[in-house]
C-alpha cells in the first residue's frame, strides 16, 4: 500500500519536460516543511494498493508517470519499486520529483528521470538538509543517472547557495533549472517582476554561466493559478 493524496493526468508544468503530458501521482507526507510549499494539502491522503494505482494509469494515454508529493521517498521503498516496475510493464516512463534528502539506490537506478530540488535557506528548513542525500548519489557512482537539479530561489542568499551546491555536485553538462519562488497570494505581475530580477542576476553572473542552466517558470501557476489537479 502507498499513501496517496491525488492522481491525475496533466501536462508537466516545470523543468526539462515542461509541456509534456504525464500522470501525476502525488504522495502524502514529507520530511521537510517548506514555508513556500504550494501543495500543503499533501498531508492528507489514503492508502491505495499498487494494483489500483496501475489500473488508473492504464486509463490514461500519457507516455509517462511522475511521482511527486509531498515527497515520494517517505513511502515504503519496496512498494515504490513494485509501482515503478508496474508502470514500466505498461510501457511508460517513470519520473520522480524529490527534495534529495533520502537516497535509495535501487529506486534511483530504476527511474527514467529524476528531478532533485534541494531546499535552500529561504525554505525554512535546516540549512544543508540535502547534503547527505547528494553525497550518497555521488558516493554510489550514480553519475550516469538522468537527472536535473532544480532550485527554487527567493533571495540573494539562496542564489549564493545554489552556486555553492552546483560547484560541489554538478558538472558542466548537468541540467540546472533555476525557478523564481512564487508566494501563494502573489499576483502574476508580482511573479513576473520577481522573475525578471532573478533572471538579470543569473545573466550577470560569470561563475554560473559556465554551467548548463535554464531559467524556467511554473507554467501551471501562470495558466491555472492555485487550482489543483492541473
Amino acid at each position: 500500500m502507498l499513501k496517496i493524496n491525488e492522481i491525475f493526468g496533466a501536462v508537466q508544468g516545470e523543468g526539462l519536460y515542461i509541456g509534456k503530458p504525464t500522470v501525476f501521482i502525488r504522495f502524502s507526507g514529507c520530511m521537510l516543511a517548506c514555508g513556500f510549499c504550494d501543495t500543503k494539502y499533501h498531508r492528507k491522503g489514503k492508502e491505495i494498493t499498487v494494483e489500483d494505482i496501475l489500473d488508473y494509469i492504464c486509463l490514461n494515454v500519457a507516455p509517462s508517470v511522475t511521482l511527486t508529493g509531498g515527497e515520494p521517498m517517505v513511502q515504503n521503498y519496496e512498494e515504490l519499486l513494485k509501482l515503478i516496475d508496474g508502470v514500466h510493464e505498461l510501457d511508460k516512463e517513470v519520473y520522480m520529483e524529490t527534495n534529495g534528502v533520502k537516497f535509495y539506490e535501487p529506486i534511483y537506478r530504476k527511474l527514467d528521470f529524476i528531478s532533485i530540488s534541494p531546499k535552500l535557506q529561504s525554505s525554512g528548513n535546516e540549512c544543508g538538509n540535502y547534503v547527505d542525500g547528494l553525497n550518497a548519489i555521488m558516493d554510489n557512482d550514480c553519475a550516469a543517472l538522468k537527472l536535473q537539479l532544480k532550485f527554487v530561489v527567493k533571495t540573494q542568499k539562496d542564489f549564493e547557495e545554489v552556486k555553492a551546491i552546483i560547484n560541489m555536485y554538478a558538472d558542466f553538462e548537468t541540467p540546472i533549472i533555476i525557478q523564481p519562488c512564487a508566494s501563494p497570494k502573489e499576483s502574476l505581475n508580482g511573479y513576473a517582476k520577481k522573475a525578471r530580477k532573478l533572471l538579470e542576476m543569473i545573466q550577470n553572473d560569470l561563475e554560473l554561466n559556465k554551467y548548463n542552466w535554464r531559467f524556467l517558470l511554473q507554467n501551471h501557476r501562470i495558466i491555472y493559478g492555485k487550482r489543483r489537479g492541473v
